[in-house]
Parts: structure tokens; sequence; C-alpha cells
């Protein structure tokens, strides 16, 4: 990397396998580089094994983002290299100091931070409870502004806490140090408002919309797509929290949506 570019660090994010993951990177890239014309981006992201990491950062198409893994253990890589000293590290500190931890988790990370302009936390729901206690994202917060850098929150729904009252007082807490928190949706927004979290908070669209649109190639041969049409992509996952997990359901309000759409536009729908 060189020490004459400015230095953005994108952290926190999931790997490219996740579609979501890649768009909030090319999205944001495009929108860094519109303010900040000579930069360069580090994606310190979270992997699920060394092999993803590596195949991400092979197939990078981004001649200006360089990728590097957290170090965090599961079963089987506990195995595979309980003899280097940063497994048996990592290990003592869980067991005999575990608030140490993070300071393993983002040991590669830590080395760039001095250096660069701002740590923007990507992702869009790690800061909720929808996967119990984000630690893990609090850890890399506290990281940054340790060293005094700016750190924003970027592109990100979060909360609400309200259900662990303990927790919610520490995030009412955690979230005030923040540099800027970027949300995109106005329930977050009016939460953080009610819990008092209202100086660093900035409604914004999401970051993933100004990513550049690729076509597919054939794609025209397969499926012609007239240009005056609206593209709708309906989740499965929708289920889980509008119909109570009912695929059916959700099915039928799915069509209804896109019924509506076309009715109410008079576009094509892909």
């Amino acid at each position: 990397m060189s020490s004459e570019r400015q230095l953005f660090i994108l952290a926190g994010n999931g790997p490219y396998e996740n579609r979501g993951c890649e768009a909030i990177t090319r999205g944001t890239a495009r929108i860094i580089r519109e303010c900040y014309k000579d930069s360069e981006l580090l994606c310190f992201s979270h992997f699920q094994s060394d092999e993803q990491y590596r195949k991400q950062s092979v197939i990078e198409t981004d001649k200006d983002i360089t990728h590097l893994q957290s170090f965090r253990l599961n079963e089987k890589k506990l195995i595979r290299s309980f003899w280097k000293p940063r497994t048996r590290s990592c290990v003592y500190r869980r067991i005999f100091n575990p608030k140490m931890l993070k300071y393993e988790t983002y040991r590669d990370m830590a080395n760039f931070v001095d250096r660069a302009s701002a740590v923007l936390s990507v992702g869009r729901d790690n800061y909720s409870l929808d996967y119990g206690i984000p630690d893990l994202f609090t850890d890399l917060d506290d990281i940054v502004t340790e060293k005094s850098k700016p750190l924003v929150i970027w592109g990100a729904s979060v909360g609400p806490f309200d259900c662990i009252p303990y927790y919610e007082k520490y995030m009412n807490e955690h979230l005030r140090q923040i540099s800027a928190i970027f949300a995109r949706e106005s329930a977050t927004v009016d939460y953080l408002k009610r819990i008092g979290v209202v100086e660093n908070v900035y409604p914004t669209a999401d970051p993933a919309f100004p990513m550049e649109p690729g076509k597919p190639e054939g794609i025209e041969e397969e499926m012609p797509i007239d240009e005056e049409s609206i593209g709708i992509n309906l989740s499965p996952l929708m289920a889980k929290y509008v119909t109570g997990g009912n695929l059916e359901r959700w099915v039928g309000l799915a069509t209804s949506i896109v019924r509506t759409v076309s009715q109410s536009s008079g576009m094509p729908v892909y």
C-alpha cells in the first residue's frame, strides 16, 4: 500500500459470497472516490475460512481494494493451528483475559489504523441483537476510538436494544462516542432519538445504491430488458419478519407487491 494516498478502512463486513456485502463495498468505494480521487481501500472482513479469504483476494476486480481477514477461532481452525503461537495466545486470552481478545481479533487491522483517514464500520444489521450481543463490532469501535481516529457506522440499521435494558444503557453511551452514524432507515433514526443519541446521527440512503450496474454477458439473448422498467428483489428471508416464517403467505404478499408496483407505475417489472 502506498503511504501517500488517502487510506480508508472498511471493517466488519462479511464475504462477497453474500452479495449484499459486496454491494455495500462497491457502492462505498464509488462514494469515497467521488470525494477523494486518489484513495485506496482496505477491506478488513470476517471470513468463515482462510480459503474463502484467499479466494476473495484473488477474484477482487478493483485494483485499489486490498483485503485482510480478522483472526477468529472456530473448532476446526483451533485443531489445525493449535501449534501456532498466535492461536495459543488467543486461547489463553479467551480463557483468562477475554476483554483483551479484541486486540487479537483486530490485530492485523490495527497496523493500518494510524495511517487511515477514517474507519467505516460497514455491514447493515451488525449493530443489532439479530445475531446476539454485537461484541465483535463494539470491540472494533473501541480499538479505533482508542487511537483517536474518525469512526463511522456506515449505512447501518442500529438497534433496538430495549429487550435488554442494561445493554441498551451501555449502547446509549457507546454510540455517543462514535464520530458519525449514517443510518439507512427512519426506524433507526427514530429509535436513536428515543434513547437520546441524536447529535452524531445522519439519515442516508443505503450505500449499496450507488454501485455501478453490470450486465451479465448474454443476458439480452435470454431476456431482453426494457430500459423503462423496474427491478425488484424479494427475498424469502423476509418471511421471517413479515409472515412469521410462513412462506406461502409471503409468496402471496410478494405477488401483491409486484402487482401494485406494476399497476401504479405502468412500467414493466422484473
